[in-house]
C-alpha cells in the first residue's frame, strides 16, 4: 500500500464541510448507509420514516458473525498483552510459546461462547457445533501465524525478550479496536465504530455475511465513512481500507479470506460516500416513500418482506 492516492483536499474528514444543519438532524448508522440490498432504498423508509423494523428476532448468521468478529479482535488484543506481559516478566525466551498462549486463552473463550449460546433457546445445537468448529479454525490459524511471523524475526535477529514488544508491534500494528469517533457533523448516527486501524494509515472492519464489493458497494462505502470520520476527530490522512471477510468450508480445516477486499480511498470514492449520505438523509429528511422494487421477486426473504407486504398483499 505504498502507492498514492489522489484525494482532492476539501474531501479529507479534516477539511470536508458539515452537512446542512436540516440533513445533519436525520441521522443515519454506518450499516444503514452503506446498505444497498434493496433497489429503491425502501428499506430506509421503513426503518426511519415508518419506525416499522422487521420483526424477526436475530438470525443466526448474525449471532455467529457478532462471534467471529468477536474472536478475531480477542485473538490479537490478547497477543499483543501477553508479548508485554512476557517481556516485562522474563530475560529469556527460552520458555516463550505464543502459539500455546494464544490457544490456552481461544480454548477458555469458545467454551464461554458455547456455554452461552447453548442457554439460548433460539440457537440449535447443531448450529452451535459448527461454530465452534470454525471459531477453532480460526484461533488455531491466527495463533500460528503470530507465531510463525514472531519466531522467524527470532530466528534472525537473535533478539532479547525485552524487545519481543516492539517486534509485535511491528508485525501487527492494530490499534484503535472499535475506537469510538464523532461523526454526527457527518450525519452519521454515533459512535462510529472502525473495527481496527492498521499503521495509523489502514481502516479496516471485519464482515462475514455476504460480499458487496463493487465501487459504491457495502464494503467500500463503510472504509470510506469510518476513513472521513477517523481523519476529522484526528487530522490524518487515511488513503486505504481493508475489509477482512471470513467464510468458512467443510472441505477446508483454516477459515477463508478469499473474499477480503483493499480499497483505494480516493476522490471518486469519497463523493460516492457524499451522494449516497444526501440521498439517504434527505429520503428520512421528506419523508417520501420511494416506491417498491420493479422486480416483486428481489423482495423475497427480505427482513422487510412482512412490512412491505402486509399479509402477502401485492402493492
Amino acid at each position: 500500500m505504498e502507492a498514492s492516492v489522489e484525494v482532492r483536499e476539501d474531501l479529507r474528514g479534516y477539511r470536508m464541510e458539515m452537512l446542512p444543519a436540516d440533513l445533519r438532524a436525520h441521522t443515519i448508522s454506518v450499516s444503514l448507509l452503506a446498505s444497498n440490498f434493496c433497489p429503491t432504498d425502501r428499506n430506509v423508509y421503513v426503518e426511519r420514516v415508518l419506525r416499522a423494523g422487521h420483526q424477526r428476532t436475530e438470525e443466526w448468521p448474525s449471532i455467529a458473525g457478532r462471534e467471529i468478529h468477536s474472536m478475531l479482535q480477542l485473538l490479537h488484543a490478547f497477543a499483543q498483552r501477553s508479548v508485554k506481559d512476557f517481556a516485562s516478566a522474563h530475560r529469556s525466551l527460552r520458555n516463550f510459546d505464543i502459539r500455546k498462549t494464544v490457544m490456552e486463552f481461544a480454548d477458555d473463550h469458545i467454551a464461554e461462547v458455547c456455554e452461552r449460546l447453548r442457554a439460548d433457546e433460539k440457537c440449535y445445537r447443531r448450529q452451535i457445533n459448527r461454530l465452534k468448529v470454525q471459531l477453532q479454525q480460526i484461533a488455531s490459524f491466527e495463533a500460528l501465524a503470530v507465531a510463525a511471523l514472531l519466531n522467524y524475526r527470532i530466528a534472525r535477529t537473535g533478539m532479547a525478550a525485552r524487545t519481543l514488544p516492539q517486534e509485535m508491534d511491528t508485525l501487527f500494528d492494530f490499534r484503535a479496536i472499535e475506537q469510538q469517533l464523532h461523526a454526527g457533523w457527518l450525519g452519521l448516527t454515533e459512535p462510529v465504530t472502525p473495527d481496527f486501524l492498521y499503521r495509523r494509515s489502514v481502516i479496516g472492519d471485519i464482515k462475514t455475511g455476504q460480499v458487496d464489493a463493487g465501487p459504491g458497494g457495502l464494503f467500500e462505502l463503510t472504509c470510506t465513512a469510518y476513513a472521513v470520520a477517523w481523519e476529522r476527530v484526528y487530522g490524518e490522512p487515511i488513503d486505504w481500507g481493508v475489509i477482512l471477510h471470513v467464510s468458512h468450508s467443510q472441505r477446508r480445516n483454516v477459515p477463508l479470506y478469499g473474499e477480503s477486499q483493499i480499497y483505494r480511498l480516493d476522490t471518486k470514492a469519497r463523493i460516492r460516500l457524499q451522494l449516497k449520505l444526501e440521498h439517504k438523509l434527505c429520503l428520512i429528511r421528506d419523508g417520501q416513500d420511494p416506491g417498491y422494487p420493479a422486480d416483486r421477486e428481489r423482495c423475497g426473504g427480505c427482513v422487510y418482506e412482512t412490512v412491505c407486504y402486509p399479509e402477502g398483499e401485492e402493492q
